[in-house]
């Protein structure tokens, strides 16, 4: 399985052109006898911040394990400052970072012994504050790790070997709680060099897959909205209703939310609602009449209940349950029903009592 193993590098929203200029000057930043790759740049006010992966040359009968470097400068070429992060005996592949506020967030591809894993790290732009933990562990190699801060969360992307390479995606609170990651494709075929950008309520991601002949491309868009409508009252059937019609209108309170919403409602003659006699979704207004092919049983008690979904997929919670009882003669007829039930057996006892004063 051939996979394409590059990191692309964002400067702004324009393209920097590379083409010779009398106004082109390059500087060399670095002079050690180590090996440096993998450089990524952001630049914030006056201040041009870095990271890279450098060989520390202390690999036995190797090149090294390759460290997290980090440098700042500003923005007129003065006060170049670098310094190694990490010094462990594993190397670290494909840095990027982010600069937001008053702090820097980084994440690289770091080899535990057996496979590729993702690593988060931190720091204020000062340089105080370092701090970095290995967000996953399972027996599979990951490569080529983006991320993206928007507000208080950190978004990720990155390629994943399952036998194919796969889309992966996370996201954790800025603080460093919260980590949580889902692999986003299953398809035979190699993924790589994912790339994503966050605009407003969406992720919109690209990658390079593999369709057994040419690397192609491909796009996907997700939605961030993972706040679930809020939950219906409930109106009628009121609680404990005793109700005429075997195909009764239910009705609760509106929700509202941004991307909209629809309604589903369960039917069961069981609390727990393990195996409801009706269910339906996607209903858009706050009202729902039972249809005739649904018709309720007499003399049952129902429990019924009603939650909300958001244009998002997001599902709210269930509302309280509700019970009704379905008794066609209303709620008269329940309190003479002990009586009427009793009608027969009275009837009985009046004809043997005639049989026996007749002898």
């Amino acid at each position: 399985m051939a996979v394409l193993f590059a990191s692309v590098l964002f400067v702004g929203s324009a393209p920097i052109s590379a083409a010779a200029s009398d106004s082109f000057t390059t500087t060399k930043r670095t002079t050690s006898a180590y090996n440096k790759l993998w450089p990524q740049l952001h630049v914030v006010g006056d201040t041009i911040y870095y990271v890279w992966a450098e060989s520390d040359g202390s690999e036995p009968n190797g090149p090294g394990y390759w460290q997290i470097w980090t440098a700042g400068m500003r923005t007129d070429g003065s006060g170049w400052t670098a310094t190694k992060r990490t010094t462990s005996a594993y190397s670290k592949w494909l840095p990027q970072l982010h600069v937001v506020g008053d702090n820097i967030y980084y994440v690289w591809s770091e080899r535990d012994g057996n496979y590729l894993q993702i690593w988060t790290a931190s720091m204020k732009t000062d340089g105080t504050g370092w701090s970095a933990t290995k967000r996953t562990t399972s027996e599979n190699s990951k490569w080529d790790p983006q991320l993206q801060v928007v507000d208080n969360d950190i978004h990720y992307v990155w390629a994943e070997d399952h036998g194919y390479w796969q889309i992966w995606t996370a996201s954790m609170r800025t603080d460093g709680t919260g980590w949580t990651a889902t692999q986003r494709t299953t398809s035979a075929y190699d993924k790589s060099v994912p790339q994503f950008q966050v605009m407003d309520d969406n992720i919109h991601y690209v990658w390079a897959e593999d369709d057994g002949s040419y690397y192609q491309i491909w796009t996907t868009m997700f939605n961030l909205d993972s706040i679930p409508p809020p939950t219906p009252s409930l109106i009628s059937p009121e609680n404990g209703d005793n109700i005429l019609d075997n195909t009764p209108t239910f009705k609760w309170a509106s929700v509202s939310d941004p991307s909209g919403v629809t309604y589903q409602i369960q039917i069961d003659d069981n609390v727990d609602f393990s195996s409801p006699v009706y269910y339906v979704i996607n209903l858009v207004d706050n009202t729902h009449a039972l249809p005739d092919e649904n018709a309720l049983a007499l003399f049952v008690q129902y429990f019924w209940r009603v939650r909300a979904k958001d244009g998002a997929g997001n599902v709210g919670d269930w509302s309280e349950e509700w019970t009704f009882t379905m008794v066609p003669i209303g709620t008269i007829g329940v309190l003479l029903m002990p009586l009427l039930m009793l009608l027969p057996f009275a009837l009985v006892l009046r004809r043997q009592s005639k049989r026996y004063s007749m002898r």
